[in-house]
């Protein structure tokens, strides 16, 4: 590989520092290839010339599948040529077989730094100097002068949430793009979201535990109970009632409910082990 372009051989050992420290850095790229799979050489020119025309601001690491068996099989990787794009520690997005350079170049841009960027920067150090109005009215004018950047709304969003502007913050989500609603972070926002809408329309609390116990509550109702449940930090039962719908119903939207969960209390949290491995069963 080229000594003077941002591309590297991944490893087993170097794997975690090249690509997920990276990431935290700007998006990098893992190309997973075989020395006998002819579509591999003639689609590596391709992304050479992409690290070339975005001048470095993305890390290509490659990774020959005969060599790292033991990696490739971690990263379920099934066929070559493989894409993986990792950005903030995260698999954010997933290409099998060879892309055009057009596809590819308006992905990665997504993933890019940009100069609106510093506005980020700027207004998230001004909401923690107590400018708060400075601070949302900086990142709205960001918004409508690079519509790109998706990172100034998902940020927004996220101030407004701390404010308790629940609707404005959720109406922001919502009209994100589908590709970046499906992202980690902007997932366990919008599952948020919902629970505190779902709660402001529900029930009393009390009403619905009473009900329980001497009939069904409806799906609905199990959500209710979900959610004043997670607003008084009741994780436990806000799990169980989920999962009784779960066990019914896979809905995505009871999914990233349990997730944005799991996100709040940590992966070593005894209730994230009991119920990560009952969602699992259930989907798979």
């Amino acid at each position: 590989m080229s000594e003077t372009l941002p591309i590297l051989e991944g490893k087993q050992d170097n794997f975690s520092m090249l690509v997920i420290e990276n990431s935290y850095k700007g998006p990098v790229c893992v190309y997973y290839w075989a020395e006998k799979a002819a579509p591999c050489h003639k689609f590596f020119p391709v992304l050479t010339q992409l690290v070339k025309d975005f001048q470095g601001r993305f890390l290509l690491v490659t990774v020959n599948t005969d060599a790292q068996s033991a990696l490739c099989h971690q990263q379920k990787i099934t066929s070559v040529p493989t894409l993986h794009l990792f950005y903030q520690g995260q698999k954010v997005k997933q290409w099998h077989g060879p892309q055009s350079a057009g596809d590819l170049h308006a992905i990665l841009a997504e993933y890019l730094t940009r100069k609106s960027d510093q506005t980020i920067i700027d207004a998230l150090n001004a909401y923690k100097a107590g400018d708060v109005e400075q601070a949302l009215s900086m990142l709205a004018k960001a918004a409508l002068d690079d519509p790109e950047n998706l990172r100034i709304p998902v940020t927004l969003s996220k101030l407004l949430m701390a404010q308790g502007r629940h609707t404005e913050a959720l109406n922001l989500l919502e009209a994100l793009p589908d590709d970046i609603k499906k992202q980690k972070d902007v997932l366990i926002l919008l599952a948020h979201q919902r629970f505190i809408q779902i709660a402001k329309n529900a029930p009393d609390k009390s009403y619905l535990a009473e009900k329980s116990q001497h009939t069904e509550l409806t799906a609905e109702e199990h959500y209710q109970y979900a959610a004043l449940c997670l607003l008084d930090d009741e994780y436990d039962l806000a799990l169980k009632a989920l999962f009784t719908i779960l066990k019914a119903n896979k809905s995505e939207d009871i999914q990233q409910g349990m997730l944005a969960i799991f996100d709040i209390l940590g992966e070593d949290h005894a209730l994230v082990l009991k119920y990560r491995p009952a969602l699992f069963n259930i989907l798979y």
